[in-house]
């Protein structure tokens, strides 16, 4: 019996804590909703059972009398501006002639260290004013702010009923703070919110669909360098106006087909410094107005026929610094880029394939490209260049291919392409060079052809010499260079020989250089194999290296009479 008593008892205890507990942490009701469309609050009913409820943050109760029925009732319609005007935390300017964002302005008339606020422009910047959650929590911001800037400050979490009250936010910026997370509809209220920036938090995911739930009009989202590993879908494929989406330096792992697929306004993406090993097939399928697409630092490991096929706008395309080509060295039967996958890009200006692991192009792999005008394969295992690799590229101007295993380029490579400026082909396995590779390009400024294996350099710039400013071919084994290879060069300025075989009677070229420039900066003959220790130098006084060629070359002509 008296285990019962204890039993029931113990029991009623029970039940009468947990509805003190609930009474407890019972929340006071908001007055209202805000829903999509909505401008103003809208009034409160009076025989509602609403009788405690309480207005967003941001806006205040207020009575008024209906002026059709004449019914006195309540309504959360003025905002509240009494800690605004913190004198401590806020200087209220009159914002009438300063236009939206002007911090310069704010920072060289406004000595002290205080949150300014432009009541016309309806603008505060808060930013690199050492705001903690402390501070910010003594901050209600009026209903009808536009631009919020609290960026370079120290939040570490934002409470979501400080900021879903704001109907007019159209801007609002938290970059460079330490936040860990974005509440669910934080920005309830403003269904007109444009531009987002998160960048430079500690953000660790946005794997909830309701966090921007009502905020579909963003055309602007920036959550660069923090420590994202997944964006659910959904979070950002309500956005329809979408133009601007900077997600780089995180650490996603996929880039999904449908993320994308109501942004037909995008022109700029960055999923740049992730770990991204695969595109899917539809990742760009309805954003035919992109004209930037940058997927470099990724882990990326080739490149499908249709990935890129709708993108006619396309600028530029960064895939640098990825593992392209990783699936041939392992033995697959995957070509590196699919000899179709940049077909379509017809105004891609700057194509970026550097740092992979490419060991082949295939013919016609650029075909399409009309307007190129750069490209770089710099940083690859690149053996051989088709002939037609460059057909009818006549904006291409600057072609780099630096550091990689190339052992010949047919005479015929740039030959549809006029405006070629730079040809930078250093560190490579060529050894000659056909006279018809750089013939005839009157832009040609800039060769290199260092760190390879030519013994000998013929008239190779016939045709391509008005413009010549840097000449560089050390590190090879040249023992023989054209007399006329750069007379009449003008603009020449730069020579580097260095590190060959030349040797006193084999300078006949640099005399020639030297009278055809105008103003020649230096020629670079060390390391190679003079007689004279004279020559082995970096030379900048022309007349004293024109007067040590002659005599280097009367005794080298001397000694071989004897």
């Amino acid at each position: 019996m008296k285990l019962f008593s204890y039993v029931t008892l113990g029991l009623l205890a029970s039940t009468d804590a947990a509805q003190k507990r609930s009474k407890k942490s019972k929340k006071v009701k908001m007055c209202h909703s805000i829903k999509k469309g909505e401008n103003i609050a809208p009034l409160i009913d009076p025989d509602s059972k609403k009788k405690t409820c309480k207005c967003l943050v941001g806006w205040k109760k207020s009575k008024s009398t209906d002026p059709v029925d004449g019914v006195k009732k309540q309504s959360c319609n003025r905002a509240n501006y009494s800690l605004l005007k913190r004198a401590t935390l806020v200087q209220v300017v009159d914002g009438a002639n300063i236009k939206d964002g002007n911090a310069a302005w704010a920072d060289n008339q406004l000595s002290d260290k205080r949150c300014v606020y432009l009541t016309d422009a309806h603008w505060i910047k808060c930013a690199n004013f050492g705001m903690d959650n402390k501070k910010i929590k003594k901050l209600i911001l009026p209903y009808t702010i536009e631009t919020a800037d609290f960026s370079d400050n120290h939040l570490t979490e934002l409470v979501r009923t400080q900021w879903e009250g704001l109907m007019n936010l159209k801007k609002i910026s938290f970059h460079n703070n330490f936040l860990k997370k974005i509440p669910l509809s934080v920005f309830k209220a403003a269904h007109g919110l444009e531009g987002i920036d998160i960048s430079y938090n500690q953000l660790t995911d946005l794997n909830s669909s309701g966090i921007f739930k009502k905020n579909v009009n963003i055309k602007s989202f920036k959550a660069n360098n923090n420590m994202l590993k997944d964006i659910k879908k959904k979070v950002i494929s309500s956005w329809k106006h979408l133009e601007y989406l900077d997600v780089s330096n995180n650490r996603i792992t996929k880039l999904s087909g449908g993320m994308l697929v109501h942004a037909v306004d995008l022109w700029y993406v960055n999923f740049s410094n992730n770990k991204i090993s695969k595109l899917a097939t539809k990742a760009f399928t309805n954003n035919n107005l992109l004209r930037e697409l940058h997927l470099n630092n990724n882990a990326i490991a080739n490149i499908n026929k249709n990935v890129f096929s709708k993108l006619p706008n396309l600028e530029v395309l960064d895939l640098s610094y990825n593992n392209i080509g990783e699936a041939v060295s392992s033995g697959k039967n995957d070509p590196d880029i699919h000899r179709e996958a940049f077909r379509q890009l017809k105004s891609v200006k700057k194509l970026l394939l550097n740092n992979n692991q490419i060991k082949r192009i295939s013919p016609m792999q650029f075909k399409g490209l009309k307007n190129l005008e750069l490209l770089s394969l710099d940083h690859n295992e690149i053996e051989t260049i088709p002939e037609d690799a460059f057909k009818n590229m006549l904006n291409l101007k600057f072609v780099f291919a630096r550091y990689n295993k190339i052992n010949s380029i047919a005479g015929n490579s740039f030959e549809s392409n006029p405006a070629l400026k730079i040809a930078y082909l250093s560190h490579n396995e060529i050894s000659e060079i056909d006279p018809a590779l750089l013939a005839g390009k009157e832009e040609l400024k800039r060769v290199d052809f260092g760190d390879n294996k030519l013994t000998s350099v013929g008239d190779i710039f016939e045709g391509s010499k008005d413009n010549m400013y840097n000449t560089y071919l050390y590190q090879n084994n040249i023992n023989s260079v054209n007399k006329n290879l750069l007379s009449g060069a003008s603009a020449m300025a730069q020579l580097d020989v260095s590190e060959n075989k030349l040797s006193d009677g084999s300078l006949a070229f640099v005399p020639e250089v030297i009278k055809s420039a105008d103003d020649m900066q230096w020629i670079n003959l060390k390391d190679n194999q003079f007689a004279d220790g004279s020559l082995d130098a970096i030379h900048t006084n022309m007349d004293v290296l024109d007067a040590a060629i002659a005599k280097a070359q009367i005794e080298s002509n001397d000694s071989n009479q004897l």
